[in-house]
């Protein structure tokens, strides 16, 4: 019966390497009946078999599930990959569609596009062309430059051009107007409230070529971020329809930041993640729902001067470019609402979590542990959640997408990093795609990057049953652990998932952390938090000390009247536990 047994067993094994279909299954069933039919069966019952083959085909759904959630979970990374990616590239669209989803723009990103919101022809010949342009769908702090192709528009106080390249020179062709061809009015909605453009106004009104009615007092646009971009038809490059537009914003204007109480402009990633979870476009959250404490421990944290004016590769500094981590990016409302959440959580290498109700942010920086906690400290031993990323997570490579935030706006990759040391430990390399749809500056790129591949050659990760005096840990707390069968000591984990029942005690799940995943040098360890002290079970043990070897007249053995020579060899007691105890 052990042999059947086993042979089930060797059967099941092989169903589970077996390709997703769910046909061996019924087939592998149907080879036990035909094989039960000849085989000498004598020796079992039928109920043996049958528990026997059902344990089998569960050990295969088990491994078959377990294959399927990674192959959806390798689908999904894909997924939101090529979404990143388009986000980038869509930036500077220019939609023409007067219903098109609105636009959130955070921080100074490159230029970006559009929506055409109306059009209104005025003029002797109908000659003017008045562009409605909005950018944003809320109060912005600056459209700083308007690009019309890829030329900037520069515009003075009066709102008409003052550069060469939109002026038509008198004396040409059908030559009744020259001068400035381009008019632009810049509304930026301050407070959630604005005006009628008084200069679309007075065209819709004037005796020649007017259009009464078309733009009047009422059409304020407020609580948007627009422009009123006016062409004349009479220069060539205009008679061919709606020129692509595009501008330079810097970003929304009423984000709260909760150190200090105020709404403003900021490129703080935890400020703008804040704000999105409580926007209209996110989550629609409400403040009370936020943890104060957490965002303003992720704020600091992404604030902390670490680099150089070389921090943004624009001139211009916007009062914190030396800051860890800054925000620089927009989205649409059409996009999906997780993958934006997602997104911004990579600006900062940090994640949030909705626990209780309660919105927790984090932001990717070290932060002192909390509490440390014992074996004495447990309900109930330690769970391995896992010992290790899966091999598919686990880099020495790192390359992506995104948009400086100097340039014309258009996407593209930043320096691949590599780390040497685990790249001289893998057999090839192994890369991780980033998409960086928040991160303008091609330093922090490399920053973001460094901290993905540092923290995947982690994942320890364990399920911890704590008594009461844990009971104030949160997602995103760090902790020290002591466990003695597990063989570590004061070793940093954070907190990644709670949860309670009245029939459970309190379960938490933990990460293993290390201040080095967030710095900003290069990991010259293998393995910067080992998973243990414990002995390398594979590893051979010392050879024998103090050898030594007795013979002679005190080392015979008598045997049936004849005498045995014996040696006695003795050495050293071994160190080992394996030795002393396996």
């Amino acid at each position: 019966m052990v042999a059947v047994m086993r042979a089930l067993l060797l059967l099941g094994l092989a169903l589970a390497a077996l390709p997703a279909h769910a046909e061996p299954v019924s087939t592998f069933i149907g080879g036990i009946y035909a094989w039960l039919g000849t085989a000498a069966v004598g020796t079992m019952t039928w109920g043996t078999v049958i528990t026997a083959a059902l344990t089998v085909v569960s050990v295969a759904s088990s491994m078959h599930a377990t294959s399927q959630q990674k192959r959806r979970a390798r689908q999904e990374a894909a997924h939101k990959l090529q979404q990143d990616i388009a986000n980038l590239s869509d930036r500077r669209v220019m939609l023409l569609q007067s219903d098109s989803p609105h636009a959130v723009v955070y921080g100074s990103p490159g230029r970006i596009g559009c929506a055409l919101a109306g059009m209104v022809t005025t003029g002797a010949g109908a000659q003017w062309t008045h562009m409605v342009l909005i950018f944003a769908a809320h109060p912005c702090e600056a459209i700083e430059e308007i690009y019309i192709d890829d030329d900037p528009v520069l515009a003075g106080p009066d709102g008409w051009t003052t550069n060469e390249t939109f002026h038509k020179q008198p004396g040409g062709f059908m030559d009744y107007d020259h001068g400035p061809m381009v008019h632009v009015g810049i509304h930026l909605s301050p407070g959630g409230v604005d005006v009628a453009d008084q200069w679309l106004i007075d065209q819709c009104n004037s005796s020649i070529g007017g259009a009464p009615g078309m733009w009047t007092a009422d059409h304020k646009l407020s609580g948007f971020t627009y422009a009123i971009v006016s062409v004349n038809k009479i220069m060539d490059r205009f008679q061919g329809g709606p020129p692509t537009i595009t501008a330079k914003v810097r970003g929304k204007a009423s984000i709260l930041d909760v150190r200090t109480g105020q709404r403003g402009y900021s490129r703080n990633p935890a400020l703008c993640l804040a704000d999105f979870i409580t926007s209209e476009q996110g989550y629609g959250a409400s403040w009370d729902q936020i943890d104060t404490a957490a965002l303003i421990a992720a704020a600091n944290a992404c604030d902390a001067e670490v680099y150089g004016s070389e921090a943004d590769d624009d001139a211009e500094n916007y009062g914190n470019s030396r800051a860890l981590y800054v925000c620089d990016g927009m989205f649409r409302s059409d996009q999906d609402r997780d993958n934006t959440c997602q997104q911004l959580e990579e600006a900062m290498a940090g994640f949030s979590m909705q626990s209780g109700g309660v919105w927790r942010i984090q932001a990717g920086a070290w932060s002192t542990p909390v509490l440390a906690l014992g074996d004495v400290d447990m309900l109930k031993p330690a769970e391995v959640v896992q010992t290790a990323n899966p091999g598919e997570r686990v880099y020495n490579t790192a390359r992506g997408t995104y948009v400086n935030a100097a340039q014309n706006g258009v996407s593209s990759d930043f320096a691949q990093y590599q780390n040497p040391v685990f790249l001289a430990l893998d057999p090839h390399a192994k890369i991780c795609d980033m998409a960086l749809a928040f991160t303008g500056a091609h330093v922090r790129c490399h920053q973001l990057a460094r901290v993905r591949v540092e923290r995947s050659r982690g994942g320890l990760v364990l399920q911890i049953f704590p008594k009461m005096s844990a009971w104030h840990l949160q997602p995103g707390d760090r902790v020290l652990l002591s466990n003695a069968f597990l063989g570590f000591e004061n070793k940093a984990f954070i907190v990644t998932d709670w949860r309670h029942s009245a029939t459970a005690p309190l379960i938490l799940e933990v990460e293993e952390d290390e201040p080095a995943f967030y710095d900003t040098a290069d990991e010259v360890l293998a393995d910067a938090a080992p998973n243990s002290n414990l002995p390398n079970p594979y590893a051979p043990p010392a050879p024998p000390h103090s050898l030594k070897v007795e013979s002679g007249r005190d080392q015979l053995a008598m045997q049936v009247g004849s005498a045995m020579v014996r040696a006695r060899v003795s050495w050293a007691q071994s160190g080992s536990s394996y030795v002393l105890f396996g």
